[in-house]
């Protein structure tokens, strides 16, 4: 089985299935397409690369090869693979990309039941099924737009998404959807509108950068959505999740869905989950570190490669980021860290802001001096990669 069957299942589904910008297909016209494209596909290799920057583009090139039994692997804009590919496994039904946030992006494989069989939980939860209109927006190689692409399709709900980076434009699409995913970056970009939509019963988001400020402002934009923030890793699928249901507790990704066990062992983040890549051996860590409160909820603190060890005390740049990004006159902020040989770790804010001299004051009243930094960079508009994330490549080659 995989997801070119899945949605050839819906073939005699007459609602609609996808809808981009001005575009609507049902399942079986996008089937027609996909097949067009599996006619023009070399079927000699085993891995399917697809560097298409039109996300139609990316969606029909991923189910055409799987309709002639290749393997496809969607790529990140300037994508730097390992010299090394590796094989996959006999059962695997497609891979994907790591993030890539702090070098070159690992080749994971996946079997179609990785994510499939996961598909009724997380549905559960995010409240999708058969009447979902769900907007997603951004790259398919960020496998959380993918993911919400093959979930909401495996109970015959239908996409909406754009080609356009243009937050009103999205809003006009949003409009009459029953459900919304986007990374925080863009949530803040359809927030800061006055616009107000009802239909919208749910937003979901994978980061653990939700401020407070962010959570008012999307209840006056969507006053019947409930809001959930997840974690997860593109190893190990989802992990936690937790609904807002008031004041946000900054890194609180709340509980483990059914099904998977999280504990803390030498401060980092270990996962029990039959919905990992394949070849990865659980219960295991990527790197994450965190901590449990008494409630029992995931307490995420940063990745690996993120911590700062400057003259011994230690520093978490995602705890850095999510303090800044709740500070007034901050739209957005990204903690940048450095190595230094002589001096050891230290780390630059990139903030984007219209009020600098109040950011500047705010972040001297919100951190101890040995958390605040000599250089604070300001810019207009913070660059974010195909995924939707502030592209830390960009501003290391910009201003580091």
């Amino acid at each position: 089985m995989n997801f070119y069957e899945l949605l050839k299942a819906r073939a005699d589904d007459d609602k609609i299935f996808l809808r981009v910008d001005a575009q609507s297909f049902g399942a079986k016209q996008f089937l027609s397409k996909i097949n067009d494209a599996a006619a023009r596909i070399d079927r000699s290799d085993e891995i399917f690369f697809i560097d298409a920057d039109r996300w139609i583009d990316q969606a029909v090139q991923f189910f055409a090869a799987q309709a002639v039994g290749r393997r496809p692997l969607l790529l990140h804009r300037d994508t730097q693979l390992p010299s090394t590919i590796p094989t996959a496994n006999p059962d695997d039904a497609f891979a994907v990309l790591s993030s890539g946030s702090s070098g070159a992006p690992k080749i994971l494989f996946r079997t179609f039941d990785s994510w499939a069989s996961f598909f009724s939980i997380q549905n559960k939860v995010f409240g999708i099924n058969h009447d979902s209109a769900v907007f997603i927006h951004g790259s398919l190689s960020f496998t959380g737009n993918l993911n919400v692409l093959l979930a909401t399709m495996s109970v015959g709900g239908s996409i909406v998404t754009s080609e356009r980076l243009n937050a009103r434009h999205w809003l006009d699409l949003i409009d009459g959807c029953s459900t919304v995913y986007l990374v925080p970056t863009k949530l803040n970009l359809i927030a800061s509108t006055n616009r107000i939509i009802e239909s919208v019963n749910t937003i979901f988001t994978g980061s653990q950068l939700v401020s407070d400020r962010l959570r008012v402002a999307l209840n006056k934009t969507f006053p019947n959505a409930r809001l959930i923030v997840y974690y997860g890793a593109g190893e190990l699928n989802y992990v936690t999740y937790k609904e807002i249901d008031g004041a946000i507790e900054p890194n609180n990704v709340g509980r483990a869905f059914d099904g998977v066990n999280v504990e803390i062992r030498g401060g980092l983040i270990c996962v029990d989950s039959p919905w990992h890549v394949s070849g990865l051996k659980t219960p295991c860590t990527v790197g994450d570190a965190g901590r449990l409160n008494d409630k029992g909820e995931l307490i995420f603190e940063g990745r690996g490669d993120d911590f700062i060890n400057k003259g011994g005390y230690k520093i978490s740049c995602a705890r850095l980021e999510s303090v800044l990004s709740t500070l007034d006159g901050i739209e957005q902020a990204a903690v940048i860290k450095i190595d230094d040989r002589r001096r050891g770790d230290d780390f630059v804010f990139v903030i984007q802001s219209t009020e600098r001299e109040r950011a500047v004051e705010e972040i001297k009243k919100a951190l101890p001096p040995i958390e605040r930094t000599g250089k604070i960079i300001f810019v207009d508009e913070m660059p974010l990669n195909d995924r939707g994330k502030v592209d830390r490549h960009v501003l290391r080659s910009k201003f580091m």
